[in-house]
C-alpha cells in the first residue's frame, strides 16, 4: 500500500524544464552546474526533483573505463 501511495506522489509531482532544475541544481541535487551538465547531456525532457536526483545519482555511480 505504501508504493501505491508513492507512485500516486510521483505521478501528481510538478516537472521542470531542465533550465529551471539547472539554475538550482546546487540546492535542490546538491551538484555543480558542471556535474548538472555531465548527468544530463543529451537529455530534453522535462522532470520532477526527484527524477533528476536518481538521475545525477546514476550519472555520478556510473562505472567508467574497461
Amino acid at each position: 500500500m505504501a508504493t501505491n501511495k508513492i507512485n500516486e506522489a510521483e505521478k501528481t509531482a510538478e516537472k521542470y524544464c531542465l533550465s529551471a532544475l539547472r539554475a538550482n541544481c546546487n540546492e535542490l541535487l546538491g551538484v555543480s552546474t558542471s556535474t548538472f551538465d555531465g548527468a544530463f547531456y543529451g537529455k530534453s525532457e522535462n522532470m520532477t526533483v526527484e527524477e533528476a536526483k536518481k538521475t545525477v545519482e546514476s550519472f555520478l555511480n556510473k562505472k567508467i573505463g574497461g
